[in-house]
């Protein structure tokens, strides 16, 4: 996987686990018109898993 490095943006990190997809929803992101990355399952030292956007 390649993601283009952020020049202007948020990170949303440690999000719990299969959460990532409710909070992208919430957030309304499928109505912007830009680049968006939601990783799930990724590991995490402290909590096992996590998603991020």
């Amino acid at each position: 996987m390649n993601i283009d490095s952020i020049k202007n943006g948020i990170v949303i990190d440690h999000i719990t686990a299969g959460r990532g997809m409710e909070i992208y929803r919430l957030l309304g992101l499928e109505a912007l018109d830009c680049s968006v990355a939601l990783i799930k399952n990724v590991a995490s030292k402290k909590s096992g898993k996590k998603d991020i956007i």
